[in-house]
């Protein structure tokens, strides 16, 4: 039966990569592996650089420790250190502490105009921590010297297991090198690094009636402005938020962490906790959301502490307070959390409570006074469980309810409202973000549920190999008993609510790939069972040659993705100086140019005033180093707030008094909102509206010279005109 398991699991990973001809061109690397290493020195047209790394290291090792000091106060506080590894000790710790700087700076920027109170806030953060530390008589010594006694001296690693712990190390310390580079992905430069900039810009955080997304939870994202307030000069937002996406890539990386402990606490073997590791850590979306700045990570490292904690050997009332802690700032990361983590949390609470006054219902008066108290007990574990996600929901969505009157702006704006939207901008943003239909406009049919699956699972870019660990686990777990069931369901359940009521994007599914390791591993211990294969000594025996092969082929497949631009830009040894403009790959297909040429020309080749300029069409200006006003698509357009309806003077005014002297209007990025099933813009916006404003002579075009040879500009470039003086009498 093992045997015919493993042999399928092969069969099927050939199949997989049959249909991923994106990933057979990656093994070619193997043959030409000169290609591969001089990508990542830029290929000989870059300026290189390593060293310049070191500031933004120790920025964020500086705010890692003040978040470390800070978990640990809280964790101690509930008194579980007990029960706890010094691997889970430091997962806890980490993470409570990521938690609460993001929500302290929350709080502090929120009551606030400047951006020097960010310290003070900080700084008492950090005493509360310190005092804790001393009070309790633990250092940093002790703290290491605990981490060093993670490998039980009676149970020793076999040489597989080693290797596999290096090869994990690799993955994670090259993932978090990756991480420091400058972002590419859209969404990453129109908001997740954008809102944190302006927020520290401002020196204040406020709602922005120009960026929808900047009034999400982004608890993720804030820590940066830590970074940013410790950093010096012109560009200190600019290596500040490049130390905020790499203390992003750690909080995402740490979900190793709790795999590999959950792992050990369903009983599996070292080698199958150390597979659900590597499976992790080696997934495309994984190393993609890591290295890239996107939030997903996070939020699947705040869920996976959820479980976590509600499997810990500790009293309901304490299990049920952690888990609510940890499930409420996952909330605080996107709001599907709320669905994926919360919800199926406070089921699990209340089916252990439920399990408690099971244990105690008897006759006797005696008996019956104890089953009065476990009804105590879990009311007080369900409200405590409650109460610990307000603590931390609770300043993050009380911040859209006070701005606007609905907790989780913009969604369900039909029923709170999300102002500034007009029923226009809500129906775009709904018809947007729905689930979506076939040319028939059905949204659920069994077709559509294999297409969804297969493309997410199977075929999409950032799949993995390991599907069928996935699917094996899952069908271990469900004729389990206990908590490997109950895995095996939540994980079911995500799976529901990403087709049911999410607009099915692959990366979405992200939050529940922990769980998806898991089970891999639950598949990897039950196989090594059936194949009679003994874990301490799987390289001497023959029949575990073929289980070995796939593993090195999962971690292969990682590891060249990691290496390629598959994952992320891979120029890892190039000046973060020569990232910042990119001024040189703009006609290199292998990297496509990261600066648009309209940011460009904004920063180098316009003089270098204190005028801002104004977006049209550009949602995503993280890279613009001069002030800039702009709207994403689903916010209203700017320039028709500033110039419909008002006399040219008071159309001057408007632009004057906000020190913007340039309108840059980008044609293409309209024409994609405008196309067929995407967002839509602003309808009050048509190029009829610019015209007329040259016309006016309010605005006149820029002439350029190409940055780029030969490449044909979808951009428009104005400078605005001084005001006519009236003729002399």
């Amino acid at each position: 039966m093992g045997i015919v398991l493993a042999s399928s699991i092969g069969l099927l990973m050939l199949l997989f990569f049959a249909q991923q001809p994106l990933r057979q061109q990656l093994w070619l690397y193997l043959l030409n592996p000169d290609l591969l290493i001089g990508q990542w020195f830029g290929a000989g047209q870059m300026t290189l650089g390593f060293f310049d790394r070191l500031p933004i290291l120790l920025v964020a090792l500086a705010t890692a420790a003040l978040m470390l000091l800070a978990g640990n106060s809280a964790r101690r506080l509930l008194g579980i250190d007990g029960t706890l590894t010094p691997l889970e000790r430091l997962v806890f710790g980490a993470l409570l502490g990521y938690g609460m700087l993001a929500t302290v700076v929350l709080v502090v920027g929120l009551f606030t105009t400047k951006g020097i109170y960010f310290g003070i806030g900080l700084a008492l953060l950090g005493l509360i921590a310190v005092v804790d530390l001393v009070a309790h008589q633990r250092g940093w010594l002790a703290l290491v010297r605990s981490s060093a006694s993670l490998k039980n001296p009676r149970e020793a690693w076999t040489g597989t297991e080693r290797a596999l712990a290096i090869i994990i190390g690799l993955l994670i310390g090259v993932t978090l090198w990756g991480s420091i580079l400058p972002p590419h992905d859209f969404d990453v430069r129109e908001y997740h690094l954008q809102v944190p900039k302006e927020w520290y810009q401002a020196g204040q955080i406020s709602f922005l009636t120009h960026n929808v997304y900047g009034n999400m939870p982004l608890l993720a994202e804030v820590p940066a402005i830590v970074a940013m307030n410790l950093f010096r000069g012109d560009l200190d937002w600019w290596h500040g938020a490049l130390a905020g996406k790499l203390l992003m890539a750690v909080a995402s990386m740490i979900a190793a962490g709790s795999i590999y402990s959950i792992a050990r606490r369903l009983s599996l073997g070292r080698l199958s906790s150390l597979l659900a590791v590597a499976i992790y850590v080696s997934h495309p979306w994984a190393l993609h959301v890591s290295i890239g700045g996107l939030n997903d990570g996070v939020l699947a490292s705040f869920a996976l502490l959820t479980l976590h904690a509600l499997l810990l050997d500790v009293s309901l009332t304490q299990r049920a307070i952690l888990a609510g802690l940890a499930a409420g700032m996952a909330c605080c990361c996107k709001y599907p959390a709320l669905a994926l983590v919360l919800l199926p949390a406070l089921v699990w609470i209340v089916r252990d409570a439920l399990l408690v006054l099971k244990t105690t219902e008897h006759s006797t008066q005696s008996q019956k006074n104890d089953s009065q108290a476990a009804w105590r007990s879990a009311a007080i574990a369900t409200a405590a469980f409650l109460a610990a996600s307000l603590v931390t929901i609770g300043p993050w969505y009380g911040k859209n309810l006070y701005f606007t009157g609905n907790p989780v702006y913009p969604l369900a704006g039909s029923v709170f409202g999300a102002p500034p939207f007009d029923d226009e901008a809500i129906s775009r943003w709904e018809r947007a973000h729905q689930v979506p239909r076939d040319d028939k406009g059905n949204r659920y049919t069994p077709a559509q549920l294999a297409s969804s699956l297969w493309r997410a699972l199977v075929t999409g870019e950032y799949a993995s190999a390991a599907l069928p660990l996935f699917v094996i686990g899952i069908l271990f777990a469900v004729r389990a008993a206990g908590p490997s069931r109950a895995i095996a369901l939540w994980l079911l359940w995500g799976l529901a609510i990403w087709w049911l009521v999410s607009h099915r994007l692959d990366r979405f599914l992200l939050p529940i790939l922990p769980l998806a390791a898991l089970l891999a591993a639950i598949a990897c211990d039950n196989l090594l069972k059936l194949c009679a294969i003994d874990p301490a000594l799987p390289i001497l025996q023959k029949r575990s040659w073929g289980f070995l092969a796939l593993l090195l082929i999962l971690l292969m497949d990682g590891a060249l993705i990691l290496a390629s631009p598959l994952a992320a830009d891979n120029r890892w040894f190039v000046s973060l100086a020569a990232l910042r403009v990119d001024a040189t790959q703009g006609g290199d297909p292998t990297f496509p140019r990261r600066v648009r040429e309209s940011h460009a020309i904004l920063n180098q080749v316009l003089p270098r005033d204190e005028l801002g300029v104004l977006l049209v069409g550009d949602a995503a200006p993280f890279d613009i180093e001069r002030p800039c006003s702009y709207n994403v698509c689903f916010n209203p357009c700017l320039l028709c707030d500033w110039t419909i309806g008002p006399t040219d003077d008071e159309i001057r005014l408007a632009f004057s008094s906000r020190s913007v002297g340039y309108l840059l209007v980008d044609w293409a990025e309209i024409a994609r909102y405008q196309s067929a099933g995407n967002y839509g813009y602003d309808p009050r916006f048509h190029p009829q509206l610019v015209e007329q404003l040259v016309q006016r002579k309010i605005i006149e075009p820029i002439a350029l010279e190409p940055l780029i040879e030969g490449h044909q500009r979808s951009f428009s470039l104005y400078r605005l005109t001084p005001a006519t003086p009236p003729p002399k009498p």
